[in-house]
């Protein structure tokens, strides 16, 4: 009881997480009728349940201090009820100290569940929402919240109602939540152990027979005398710690009462006086305790406590030795709680420990200890540490000295590196609250500075700053940013007057506001700070700085859909780069396409044209002809082709760029969907539906392999596959699969809304098809609005104009009818030929809307 649980250390097994066996809590009594309440709270009745189908949701909070059993009350009750059967669709534990280490314990249980999951820049919500999703799928399922200490962390990471599952949360915090006041929560209050039972626990502690009627009666009244003082008062946790003392050093009740009670006046807690005479003999225990409470309390790794204890031993031998004697000394006392290689020790006896450090002055030092064994584990760059995965132990780990760190305000070399990298860490694992909380305290630190004018603390202000409105705009909070970067821009000299060294600092403000602006869709302000840049890069001679910025700039507008944005800026870079003279053909060719993209999804399809084919000329002009390059400005241009209903040119080019790609790459690469999906394209345009639809499904096959689920890649694909099903008539189909496209892509909606728009317009075609006229006129609407904004001249514009235009010919609104029509007949007139099928379509429904007016009819 009272133990730690090494939450991380949990292997997610998809029916029980083997933390909860009962060996991890080799002392539990007294807990009979807190466990029969557990029961009763979620099954009815306490004795022989019926373990039936769980109909609803039942959530019950489990709370209580620090150190009084909780973790072991939910561990014994779902082991209880696993074995008994209850649980078959699994109990999932989920480390809710805080809000990274939850979403590493849902990332632990997904990888437990699905077999593809990309955790790369993934928010908590996504993750939670797939975990959940992945949960819906199995039936009778307990999930545990365990150490949630602020319910505010969880407050929006609990289940739907609707979710048949039951729900249990430890917690220290009081009743002042509203999870308290849900009529759907139960609340447990844990208390401390009552006397007999505080005795039975060191006794078995002590590895002693806990029959209190062997012991003799002056034995029994020091014991009983024992476990009432005010420092154990039957808390589980104190008790542990005298009971595995008394074993260790063979001390009466009575003498151990002593000790407690030391000079008479100074009274010590039982994991104190366990402190020191575990550190009497051997001083390197302190140090391990010291470096132990200052890492997250559960799997703390033994090479970190072995370098960061002992940094001055050169012998790895001897260090390890070390080690091992104060391992063995602290485990024997219940300080540390060893499983494998690595350790845990309760958060109470950590704020003991940092409390002894603070009053005898050592904090600093074993921080910079710390810090300096870490950050040698990690690379010192922040584009060193975005190319890889890092453990996420690890990763907890240096959150917590970071956050020491904080509280310190400590300015070191050592530690600064340290907060740094861990900033550094949670942007890059996408823990964005956690990225919050550290960056804010980094600015902060950064802002005590004892001399902030020095180019050094004004350089960590500068960089500090800069993180921390990078994280406000993962965020969503460009307002903050802004006013975090406003502030600095008022303060940059002239560009005339910058330093060379200081460049780079002051471009990222000025495209740190640039990007704020856009996220608050203030266009002319961005433009501003674009403009800015610019200025600062001609008056250094940066030219290829430019164009990069240019690029950038483009990518932003295009990703949210301002086409026209794009183009513009595509067309500034390309301009940039004829005239630079060190430019490569890859850089060239790549503004190209992204520019010649830009035109076909504005409609402009013979200026798209002319710029894949100068790429594709350059490529073959400059690479060798078998160039992984040459086959992708192909495939572009294939593409173009096809849009423009120009299947017999683009047929050559798309299996050109297909043998291309396949020589270069290896079977099943997932770059080879792209080629398959332009060669299905083709048959789809030349009406091969069958073999259309094959090739599409080959594409599928390679991303679905390769990726997660959420991908846009997929999610374009699926919406093809869906247009090849729907010229086979089979519209069910189409519409499942057009579904799960918008479905895949409203998961990144603030990246690809026009992407999302252009799948509405086809859904709404099939949902019209499938006379689902009032669902069809909706989704029309949904992807017409954003549509008009970005692309008015794009295909799916005038597509969604004609599927009005059928609509308001349903309804007999004619001016509505003829506007859509008019549209749309402007629009695809312009983009396909005389004669393509599309545009005999639309002029025949032109005439039958006339004929229809005329006669009054449908």
């Amino acid at each position: 009881l009272g133990s730690t649980v090494m939450l991380q250390s949990w292997p997610m097994d998809v029916t029980f997480p083997s933390a909860f066996d009962k060996r991890n809590f080799p002392v539990f009594v007294g807990r009979d009728k807190e466990l029969r309440e557990l029961v009763t709270g979620f099954w009815g009745q306490d004795t022989e349940p019926e373990f039936s189908r769980i109909q609803q949701q039942k959530v019950l909070l489990i709370v209580d201090e620090g150190g009084v059993g909780k973790s072991a009350m939910a561990a014994c009750y779902a082991k209880e009820l696993h074995d008994r059967g209850a649980y078959d669709g699994g109990v999932y534990l989920l480390d809710a100290q805080s809000t990274s280490s939850l979403q590493d314990s849902i990332r632990n249980n997904i990888d437990s569940l699905a077999d593809r999951y990309s955790k790369h820049n993934t928010t908590l919500q996504e993750d939670y929402q797939f975990f959940l999703y992945l949960l819906g799928q199995r039936s009778n399922v307990l999930l545990v919240y365990d150490g949630c200490n602020k319910l505010d962390v969880i407050e929006d990471l609990l289940p739907t109602k609707a979710m048949p599952l039951h729900v249990i949360i430890t917690t220290r915090q009081s009743s002042e939540h509203k999870l308290f006041d849900d009529k759907s929560s139960k609340v447990m209050q844990l208390s401390r152990l009552d006397q007999d039972h505080a005795v039975k626990a060191v006794r078995k502690w002590e590895e002693q027979n806990d029959d209190l009627v062997s012991m003799d009666e002056e034995e029994k009244s020091s014991a009983f005398r024992l476990v009432d003082h005010p420092n154990i008062a039957g808390l589980p946790l104190a008790i542990r710690h005298v009971g595995t003392y008394l074993k260790e050093g063979s001390l009466s009740y009575q003498k151990y009462l002593e000790m407690v009670e030391k000079n008479g006046t100074q009274t010590m807690i039982p994991w104190e006086v366990n402190m020191e005479e575990a550190t009497k003999k051997f001083l390197g225990c302190r140090d391990v305790l010291n470096i132990a409470s200052l890492m997250d309390c559960n799997n703390i790794p033994d090479f970190v406590l072995e370098q960061a204890a002992f940094p001055n031993c050169g012998d790895d031998t001897e260090r390890e030795r070390l080690l091992q004697e104060a391992i063995s000394r602290l485990f024997g006392f219940s300080l540390l709680q060893k499983e494998n290689d690595q350790f845990s020790m309760h958060s109470l006896v950590q704020e003991s420990v940092k409390q002894a450090m603070k009053n005898d002055g050592t904090l600093s030092l074993h921080l910079r200890r710390l810090s300096t064994c870490l950050t040698r584990m990690l690379p010192q760059t922040e584009d060193e540490i975005s190319r890889k995965e890092y453990d996420e132990n690890l990763t907890r780990h240096c959150y917590m000295v970071a956050s020491h760190i904080v509280d310190a305000k400590q300015q070191d070399e050592e530690c600064w590196k340290m907060l740094q990298v861990a900033c550094w860490l949670a942007i890059h694992n996408s823990h964005l609250r956690k990225a919050e909380e550290l960056c804010e305290g980094k600015l902060e630190v950064a802002n005590t500075a004892q001399n902030q004018h020095s180019e050094l603390e004004s350089r960590r202000h500068l960089q500090s700053l800069l993180d921390l409105a990078k994280v406000y705009l993962k965020l969503g909070k460009p307002k903050n940013a802004e006013e975090l970067l406003q502030e600095e821009f008022d303060m940059i000299p002239k560009p005339e007057k910058i330093e060379p060294e200081e460049i780079q600092l002051h471009v990222k403000i000025l495209d740190g506001l640039r990007q704020c602006y856009n996220d608050l869709e203030k266009f002319e302000h961005a433009d501003r700070f674009f403009q800015e840049t610019v200025r600062l890069m001609n008056v250094h001679h940066l030219p290829q700085k430019i164009s990069l910025v240019m690029d950038n700039e483009a990518q932003w507008y295009k990703r949210r859909g301002y086409i026209d944005f794009a183009k513009d800026r595509y067309e500034d870079s390309l301009s940039q780069k004829r005239n630079e003279s060190n430019v490569t053909p890859e850089e060239l060719c790549t503004t190209l396409i992204n520019l010649a993209d830009c035109h076909k999804q504005m409609g402009h399809l013979d200026q798209a044209l002319f710029r894949y084919k100068e790429a594709v000329t350059i490529y073959e002009r400059e690479l060798p002809s078998s160039h992984f390059l040459v086959a992708v400005a192909m495939r572009h241009l294939a593409g173009c082709y096809l849009a423009q209903g120009r299947p017999k040119e683009a047929e050559p080019l798309a299996e050109t760029a297909l043998l291309k790609a396949r020589a270069v790459l290896p079977d099943g690469h997932p770059n080879l969907g792209w080629f398959f999906n332009v060669v299905a394209e083709y048959h789809l345009e030349s009406g091969n539906i069958n073999e259309s639809i094959s090739s599409f499904e080959t594409a599928i096959d390679l991303f679905s392999h390769a990726q997660s689920l959420q991908t846009l890649a997929l999610a374009e694909i699926k919406h093809n596959l869906a247009l090849a099903y729907d010229e086979k008539k089979n519209t069910e189909k189409a519409m499942e699969l057009v579904k799960e496209s918008i479905d895949i892509k409203e998961k990144h909606s603030s990246d690809f809304p026009l992407e999302i728009a252009q799948s509405q317009i086809v859904l709404g075609g099939i949902l019209y098809k499938r006379l689902m006229f009032k669902d069809a006129l909706k989704t029309l609407e949904q992807g017409m609005s954003t549509l008009r904004q970005k692309t008015p001249e794009g295909i799916y514009t005038a597509g969604g104009c004609y599927w009005l235009a059928r609509i308001a010919k349903r309804k007999q609104q004619w001016p509505k009818a003829h506007q859509y029509i008019t549209e749309c007949l402007r629009v695809i007139q312009a983009i396909y030929p005389h004669g393509h099928r599309r545009v005999v379509w639309a002029e025949k429904l032109s005439q039958e809307i006339i004929d229809s007016e005329k006669q009054g009819i449908r």
